[in-house]
């Protein structure tokens, strides 16, 4: 499409419509509610956190070009905004091995039901063109669901997340309380994970490993560090058995 990896990232204030048409051409066509009662909800098109999402599906096509990539190895990482995309993305395309997400809160791994920090209503309120159209004119999860089951839609792979202490936007228990959540999922599907502690102290440096969820808490603001990296990394790139 010709398009720079800047302008797929981008968040400035000229993306807004101009871009999403661009991106995705197809008008808006009326789709069911996903609440139900029957009503109808104009402009399906997606979001920005969709088409970033789909834009590390491209980056999935570039890698899988390549013979020194190994195909069962490939993860995507994300921080804020990149990190609710990073997510999206895993939970569409199998292909992903592995998903970090950093810092990633609202709409990311913290369930929308955890009423700290950035809620949907604030989030639409803040940045209307980051989900679609009809959830930024009414910010409220489709009933009996939330973040948990997108994070369930990327079991049985490799999942870790990482919050910061000084993220009270982002919301470190809640987003530690998401992973909880969705572990069930995992075992599901027959993966070894065993039992977290939703109830352990949040103080900097706080962790778990369970099976292939894992998650940490680093002291400071919202932030992706290398010692973000340096948690995240062993635990996603670890080979398959």
């Amino acid at each position: 499409m010709g398009r720079s990896e800047r302008d797929a990232s981008v968040d400035a204030g000229e993306w807004r419509e101009n871009e999403r048409r661009a991106l995705h051409p197809t008008p808006p066509t009326p789709h069911p509610s996903p609440r139900g009662g029957g009503e109808r909800v104009e402009h399906a098109a997606p979001g920005a956190i969709a088409l970033w999402a789909w834009a590390y599906s491209r980056l999935v096509d570039v890698a899988l070009a390549r013979s020194e990539i190994d195909p069962a190895r490939i993860v995507v990482a994300g921080h804020s905004r990149l990190g609710k995309a990073a997510l999206l993305a895993a939970a569409h395309d199998t292909r992903i091995a592995g998903v970090f997400a950093n810092n990633s809160g609202c709409l990311g791994v913290r369930p929308s039901a955890v009423r700290r920090g950035e809620t949907p209503e604030a989030l639409a309120a803040r940045f209307p063109h980051w989900p679609t159209p009809a959830f930024a004119a009414d910010p409220r999860p489709p009933e009996g669901l939330d973040q948990q089951d997108l994070l369930a839609a990327i079991a049985p792979r490799r999942l870790y997340a990482a919050s910061a202490s000084e993220d009270a936007w982002a919301d470190p228990e809640g987003e530690r309380a998401g992973l909880v959540a969705a572990a069930p999922a995992w075992r599901a599907l027959g993966c070894d994970v065993p039992e977290i502690d939703a109830e352990a102290s949040l103080v900097p440096g706080a962790a778990f490993t369970a099976g292939p969820l894992g998650w940490h808490l680093r002291a400071g603001p919202h932030d992706l560090t290398r010692a973000d990296w340096e948690r995240a990394l062993p635990h996603l790139l670890e080979r398959p058995r």
